[in-house]
């Protein structure tokens, strides 16, 4: 993964691992969290909920009630909300046409260097705003979202266990995080992989992320479309948050 140097002690610092603890979680839940997730809940004792469509999963995820979710199979985001035009350049030796990746222009990334028209997946460009209070589960094997993060924003309290997030605009650098984080608190991300994005697999920001923990989880770092074009992914985690508790653990 890539990260200032700078930045290298941080990550020492929340590489930390605690005692297993009990939590009073739903029964849909396989263990608990370890490290500083330990006690999350998720939607506690709420009815499990089992969504078949992409729209009952965002109303779920994004609900201001506790929520149990359990999913299965594929759920299909790609398309779902439309695309948009932005500008694009190739600053990497290796362009999508090869084996690569341009990159968008939202942050003017491209400085002086020409830009072209690129078109991109809108439901990939940001992940579903989660709200407080949730679980999520996929069921056996297979619980996919493709096309769609997720993003934790000002929130707490929040499993994700056993799914897949992918196909997140990857020929394009910006063009989508698996994982987002940002002034949150309490989650815990179990037996998720992650693969074919634009950008990060896990992306923690500047506000600070508390009690977090990532466990036996899979950063898939096989692709199509590498800035180095060696099919391999250059992006793994953005560490920029000041006083982050994160834990990860793998068994």
């Amino acid at each position: 993964f890539n990260m200032r140097p700078d930045l290298l002690s941080t990550f020492v610092t929340v590489m930390a691992f605690a005692h297993h603890a009990e939590a009073a979680q739903s029964s849909i839940v396989s263990g608990s969290a370890p490290g500083f997730a330990a006690g999350v809940t998720g939607g506690g004792d709420a009815t499990p909920v089992y969504p078949t469509t992409i729209d009952e999963l965002k109303e779920y995820l994004t609900s201001s009630s506790p929520q149990n979710i359990v999913i299965e199979g594929t759920f299909n985001f790609v398309g779902s909300e439309g695309t948009k035009t932005y500008q694009a350049c190739n600053i990497y030796d290796c362009t999508p046409d090869n084996g690569g990746q341009a990159i968008l222009n939202t942050l003017g990334g491209c400085g002086d260097t020409s830009t072209y028209d690129v078109t991109i997946d809108v439901a990939g460009y940001q992940g579903i705003n989660v709200a407080s209070d949730k679980t999520l589960v996929g069921k056996g094997t297979g619980a996919v979202l493709n096309g769609k993060g997720l993003r934790f924003v000002g929130v707490s309290n929040i499993i994700i266990q056993n799914i897949e997030i992918t196909n997140l605009n990857p020929k394009y650098v910006w063009g989508g995080d698996a994982l987002t984080f940002s002034d949150t608190n309490q989650i815990w991300i179990d037996h998720v992989t992650t693969s074919s994005l634009g950008r990060q697999h896990y992306s923690f920001g500047q506000e600070s992320d508390n009690a977090i923990t990532i466990s036996n989880s899979f950063i898939n770092g096989k692709t199509d479309y590498s800035a180095t074009c060696d099919g391999h992914t250059y992006w793994g985690l953005e560490l920029v948050g000041s006083s982050d508790q994160i834990t990860f653990y793998s068994e």
